[in-house]
Parts: structure tokens; C-alpha cells; sequence
């Protein structure tokens, strides 16, 4: 049986956001064993990164321009729209 891991926003905030430390290693060794970010947790993050850390348009493009629906990175995580199948 193989888990669903859900990532949380502030995991994803730690991986862009802070200084080069332990704190943001860590953020990505969540990241690469988790398989699942829903849509609320990218829009999370991009408001936090966008009023807290002062991160551009353009910057945030750059985040999740490739964040579609059922896209696999890395061969473990994939992006699911939750409204996707909905009426």
C-alpha cells in the first residue's frame, strides 16, 4: 500500500524563502517524499511569498509555472486539481 503524503504550505515557504540553513534542506527532503500539493497550499504559498517575502509576479511564475494538473515531478509527486472533475 503506498501513502499519501499531503505537503503543507509552510514546508513549501521554508524551501523558498529562508536563507540557506538547515531549516530549508529539511523543507526539501519533505518535498522530495511527498506526493500529493493541493491547490490551496500553492495559493498559500504564493500570497505568503508574495506579502511576507516581497516575491515579484515574475518570481512566482517561475515557482509554479510547471504546476498542472496530474503532472509527476521528480517521479513521486504529483499535482492534483481538486476541482478538476467537478461539474
Amino acid at each position: 500500500m503506498t501513502d499519501n503524503i499531503t505537503l503543507d504550505s509552510n514546508v513549501l515557504i521554508y524551501a523558498f524563502s529562508t536563507p540557506i540553513d538547515n531549516r530549508k534542506a529539511i523543507a526539501k527532503d519533505i518535498i522530495s517524499n511527498c506526493n500529493i500539493i493541493s491547490l490551496q497550499v500553492v495559493n498559500e504559498t504564493v500570497f505568503v511569498l508574495q506579502r511576507k517575502f516581497k516575491f515579484t509576479a515574475e518570481e512566482l511564475g517561475k515557482i509554479i509555472e510547471d504546476m498542472q494538473n496530474q503532472q509527476v515531478i521528480e517521479g513521486r509527486l504529483k499535482i492534483i486539481n481538486p476541482f478538476k472533475n467537478q461539474a
